[in-house]
């Protein structure tokens, strides 16, 4: 019965932070950091797991590759892939493997971070459901794995915050989860923008830059927080307006 108690306490608490992500009232605490050194600790962290079910895991590279982001739910969003990825791994070719993958996109100032486990493919029809609450693709499993259920929707709520992709794909021998992140904060200046002299200097988040960039800005000050980033602009053209991420 205590077991219980505590499993629905966790459940609780899990639904509650669940919640606070998805209608944008979790703030983040975003800096830089190495997102390698992330995925070293989750591998750590999984030990146990993956001797038990003798999983072997490769990381594509250990050169440190700086992020922007909160930590602490980037570490979630990887540590829900890669629980996954152990729970459906099977032996291909012999092996029993997860691989994680970091592709940086320097032209769009991000990180693409794909965990693969070798396996069977998800239904196509399952693939957009199992970012849902709840949703089980394999109805053969249950929660005495001690999964609650819920920790896809929390990779969904974390990357909508963001305004960044996620998602699976099918591939030869498996499947892939992945998401995008932002690389280390931009600081740039950039000289007249146009005939009008406007110049824009700060520094900015990724997307933000893309926003003064299209609308020709003046001056440009951007919060950081992931859910509400706030720009004031002085636009040619337009005194004053504010720009708000999310959905």
């Amino acid at each position: 019965i205590l077991d219980e108690t505590n499993k629905m306490d966790k459940l609780v608490k899990q639904l509650l932070e669940l919640m606070k992500l998805e209608y944008g009232k979790r703030e983040f605490n975003d800096k830089e950091f190495n997102i390698i050194e992330v995925e070293k600790e989750v591998i750590r962290k999984s030990k146990v797991m993956l001797e038990e079910n003798k999983i072997e895991v490769k990381i594509d590279t250990l050169e440190p590759i700086q992020v922007f982001a909160d930590d602490f739910y980037i570490e979630q969003v990887i540590t829900n892939y890669i629980t996954n990825a152990i729970k459906n791994a099977k032996e291909i070719n012999n092996c029993k493997l997860i691989k994680i993958s970091n592709k940086i996109k320097k032209e769009e100032g991000k990180v693409r971070v794909t965990v693969f486990n070798s396996g069977k493919h998800i239904k196509d029809e399952d693939l957009e459901r199992i970012w849902n609450r709840f949703y089980k693709a394999d109805e053969s499993r249950n929660r005495s794995d001690g999964g609650t259920g819920i920790g896809l929707a929390f990779v969904k709520a974390i990357m909508n915050n963001y305004q960044n992709k996620y998602g699976i794909n099918n591939v030869d021998d498996g499947v892939e989860f992945y998401f995008v992140g932002y690389l280390e904060r931009i600081t740039q200046s950039f000289g007249d923008i146009g005939e009008d002299g406007v110049h824009l200097g700060g520094c900015l988040h990724p997307f933000l830059l893309g926003v003064a960039h299209t609308l020709g800005v003046v001056q440009v000050f951007a919060g950081t927080k992931a859910d509400q980033a706030v720009v004031s602009l002085s636009v040619v053209g337009i005194d004053e307006m504010d720009v708000v991420g999310g959905d």
